[in-house]
């Protein structure tokens, strides 16, 4: 009786393991669907929000950036035509970043990349970079794609409301600044 309960109980628990590693497997399916863009492969704004509440209290800098005429591309070729340019763009991005740096569809063609660890200058310098591999990349189904990115610094006390705010006025000066290039947001 003894070799049979101790066979039983060694039964039950390879079953428990192996349905408990199920489990993981299937719960880290599911968070991968709840924190990634379909389309981009990138993380979405629930991700992103769940990435800054992780921040909370610490100091960081902030890309966001839309690409321009973006409109344009979609009349212009077709919806297809733009899912192509976005996919394509966030390759082009996701080889500028580091580990780390967390690359987020905020919505439409508007991105968001939180860099946890990096100074103003250094954020610039990746903005600019970016902003130059995405005017000199190859989109082949569109001519030329070019981006407009606001860059900020954001303080261990800034609310998120406000350097929210305030990366996206950086962004619409890039704008306004003709577009295809990067504007870092200054307290006025």
């Amino acid at each position: 009786k003894e070799e049979e309960l101790e066979t039983l109980q060694k039964d039950i628990e390879n079953k428990v393991i192996t349905r408990t590693q199920k489990i993981e497997e299937d719960f880290k399916k599911m968070e991968n669907i709840a924190s990634v863009d379909a389309l981009t492969k990138v993380y979405n704004r629930f991700a992103f929000f769940k990435e800054l509440d992780k921040l909370k209290g610490k100091k960081f800098c902030l890309i966001m950036f839309d690409i321009d005429h973006f409109k344009d591309i979609n009349d212009t070729y077709g919806h297809d035509i733009g899912d192509f340019v976005l996919k394509e763009l966030c390759q082009v991005v996701n080889n500028k970043l580091r580990r780390g740096d967390i690359f987020t569809r905020y919505g439409g063609e508007e991105f968001i990349i939180i860099f946890p660890n990096s100074t103003i200058q250094a954020t610039v310098s990746i903005a600019n970079r970016i902003r130059k591999d995405i005017e000199n990349h190859d989109f082949k189904k569109v001519p030329k794609v070019t981006v407009s990115l606001g860059v900020i610094e954001v303080k261990a006390n800034t609310s998120q409301e406000v350097f929210l705010k305030n990366v996206d006025i950086a962004l619409y000066k890039a704008k306004e600044n003709g577009r295809n290039n990067a504007v870092i947001f200054e307290e006025e």
